[in-house]
């Protein structure tokens, strides 16, 4: 595959951003420390970007592209059982863990807060979409809230772990906590 020329500059760009992200908020990194950690000059980086939230928003709506292009062509939610399939979740486990750096460095401390906040709307419309359900009242709007900060907390502890838990452990843990609930899950973590 042959790669032109701008295409690795952005990559480089982008990489750089999130290696500034490792030990510095992004409120506080500037595009003169971008373009130092990329080995690029000022003017390039102006090239492809207007400014470094131009470079975030485009990184983490491809992430985003990434999870919906995933989540609409695989049924992750089993019609008529309630619950989510376990094979697909290691599947989908598996297509994120392509994005686990990218994830963890936008979930961090030092991250973005807009991409929490875009994931939980994405997690939000997904939900109602999958309970075929219209409008919302108080309680589904607690169970959404609830089921969000599971699935960003998950991914955050997943993407920081020097030892990823394998997405076959992971996916189990997931699955019998959605199945059988929060005490079931703490005796099957603790047999294993």
């Amino acid at each position: 595959m042959n790669i032109d020329k701008a295409t690795i500059t952005k990559r480089k760009i982008k990489r750089a951003l999130l290696d500034c992200m490792e030990d510095k908020k992004f409120d506080l990194i500037t595009v003169n420390d971008i373009v130092t950690k990329a080995s690029v000059n000022r003017s390039t980086f102006y090239r492809y970007y207007d400014d470094k939230y131009a470079l975030l928003d485009e990184i983490e709506l491809a992430v985003i592209k990434h999870i919906n292009q995933y989540r609409d062509s695989n049924a992750i939610y089993i019609e008529g059982k309630g619950y989510i399939n376990s094979q697909n979740i290691i599947s989908m486990l598996r297509h994120l863990k392509k994005f686990d750096f990218i994830i963890n460095r936008l979930l961090s401390f030092n991250g973005d807060q807009l991409f929490e906040i875009r994931l939980r709307n994405q997690l939000s419309q997904q939900f109602y979409k999958s309970i075929k359900v219209t409008t919302s009242n108080e309680k589904l709007e607690l169970i959404k809230d609830f089921l969000g900060h599971i699935v960003i907390g998950t991914f955050r502890y997943w993407t920081s772990q020097d030892e990823n838990m394998s997405e076959e452990d992971l996916s189990q843990v997931i699955e019998d906590l959605l199945t059988s609930g929060f005490m079931k899950a703490v005796e099957n973590a603790q047999e294993n």
